[in-house]
């Protein structure tokens, strides 16, 4: 953002716009929740009053202009979650995809270190446990099984619960010397074993992609 306390003199100055403007409302969505620029809104007064309020928020100051999206056959997105209406009236929740959205991640021949393509899908199953709910996590699971298309065998594929086990032990923290090195293939794997044998911890780099060397005009 350019000056370090952007986004805290952002972040107070909304809670302030919020505080007063929901205060003299006269009516007030059931709950309110924001994070950073997205706010979720549960408003029980009907879809007319909605659109009262709408226009009521951004007549409270100039900088700020609120849009809507309402809710579509009972779901919405909010961040990467999509929000479902159940018909017991609580709500389900699982990961949201945008509609063009291809399921192609990191293929698997791409030059790439082995860690960046497992952590593909370790990243995808972590977020499948800490998003969905129990109605939702078995199809989400199913789906992330679709990065076999991207080259992987299946036995590449782990579909388990992540290790969420958070050690409390204080002791003496120690930093251990580490390096960055770029990418090379094979090679790398032989100076990381020379790197970690003298306790340094080894970070890979990748050069310049293939678009960075073709004109922009391309």
């Amino acid at each position: 953002m350019g000056f370090l306390l952007s986004s805290v003199l952002a972040d107070v100055f909304m809670e302030e716009f919020e505080s007063f403007s929901l205060l003299t409302a006269d009516l007030r969505p059931s709950l309110w929740l924001r994070y950073v620029d997205d706010t979720f809104v549960v408003w029980p007064h009907g879809p007319d009053t909605l659109q009262d309020f709408l226009q009521y928020l951004n007549k409270q100051h100039t900088s700020i202009s609120f849009t809507m999206e309402q809710e579509q056959y009972g779901t919405i997105p909010f961040l990467d979650v999509k929000i479902s209406r159940n018909p017991d009236g609580t709500l389900g929740h699982s990961v949201y995809r945008k509609p063009t959205h291809t399921d192609r991640y990191l293929h698997q021949r791409s030059f790439h270190h082995p860690c960046i393509k497992s952590s593909v899908n370790r990243t995808q199953v972590q977020r499948a446990f800490e998003v969905c709910d129990q109605d939702y996590l078995k199809r989400e699971l199913k789906h992330i099984q679709t990065s076999q298309r991207n080259g992987y065998k299946p036995n590449c594929i782990k579909i388990s619960k992540p290790d969420q086990r958070v050690s409390y032990t204080q002791g003496p923290s120690t930093v251990s010397p580490s390096v960055t090195l770029p990418y090379i293939g094979p090679a790398s794997h032989h100076l990381q074993r020379i790197h970690r044998q003298a306790g340094v911890k080894v970070y890979h780099s990748f050069g310049n992609k293939l678009q960075c060397s073709l004109p922009h005009s391309m």
